[in-house]
């Protein structure tokens, strides 16, 4: 009497609708199929999903950009501040390496003045001294720049080193017995034949020497030790087509108080230095541990 069906809430696809009637002779019909599409609402379809990735994707870009953003703007932050401690600390250190020998030189030309005829020989010696650890300390951090841009070059000869360290050790024994302080010579080899630039391995010995001679106490010991050592090639390869080659170790060692080891990886940045408190025992700019292994 009523030939409708209804159905309620049925789910998004593909439905096929079967329906078979009888009659009076009670005889079934054939099977009569409907098929029909209930589409998605707009916000479940496929491009709605690719939307809200894209929406999510520039979100998630967005914050990752913000939060990159403010890290960068933080380590820029600690960057400038470093900096500016570094640029205060380099002040620090050259007023003091400058102080010393300024101190120096002004207090004798003052002596000289009052009394030329009991200061001027000797002033005039010690004016010339210091006024050339000036130039050096200048020169250093000259050579230290151009040593960065690449604008130094060296100059090799060829010769014996053993008998050139020696005499550069020989330089040191003065300053060392103003100190009380005993400096030794070793060499497992009696020569090296080898090529080196003479002014610049003077350069890193005297930085060398004169850093261990000064942190050093009174009647301690320093050493100058050069040995040879088996020369480390790539280890990929095992055929060395220089059978005799060797390494020219040279090492300074003495009795200071040596350095701690967690300020170990520090001690060749430039400017740096393990006691940078204005009352520390020794002057330094803090470059020569720098300039030296930028020599090396």
């Amino acid at each position: 009497s009523d030939p409708r069906a209804d159905y309620r809430n049925l789910p998004p696809g593909k439905h096929t609708l079967k329906v078979k009637a009888i009659g009076e002779a009670q005889v079934w019909s054939d099977v009569f199929e409907y098929r029909f599409t209930i589409r998605s609402p707009w916000w479940q379809t496929t491009w709605a999903y690719l939307g809200y990735a894209l929406v999510i994707g520039l979100l998630g870009y967005w914050l990752y950009q913000f939060l990159l953003n403010r890290r960068l703007d933080k380590e820029e932050a600690r960057r400038l501040r470093e900096l500016d401690e570094v640029k205060t600390q380099l002040y620090t250190n050259i007023t003091h390496e400058f102080r010393t020998p300024l101190t120096i030189i002004k207090g004798m030309n003052q002596k000289i003045i009052e009394s030329p005829e009991k200061w001027l020989r000797e002033g005039t010696k010690m004016i010339s001294r210091n006024s050339d650890q000036l130039l050096r300390l200048i020169n250093q951090i000259l050579d230290l720049r151009k040593l960065e841009s690449g604008k130094m070059k060296a100059h090799m000869v060829q010769a014996d080193v053993i008998p050139f360290l020696k005499y550069l050790l020989e330089s040191f024994h003065s300053y060392a017995q103003q100190k009380d302080i005993q400096i030794h010579f070793d060499s497992k080899p009696d020569e090296c034949i080898m090529d080196f630039d003479p002014e610049k391995l003077q350069q890193i010995i005297s930085n060398l020497m004169s850093n261990a001679i000064k942190f050093t106490k009174r009647g301690g010991q320093v050493d100058l030790i050069v040995e040879k050592v088996k020369h480390s090639l790539n280890t990929s390869s095992t055929f060395d087509p220089r059978p005799s080659s060797f390494d020219l170790l040279i090492r300074v060692k003495d009795t200071g108080p040596g350095i701690p080891p967690d300020q170990l990886p520090r001690i060749f940045d430039r400017f740096y230095q393990v006691d940078d408190s204005a009352t520390r025992e020794g002057e330094g700019t803090g470059i020569g541990l720098a300039f030296t292994k930028a020599l090396v």
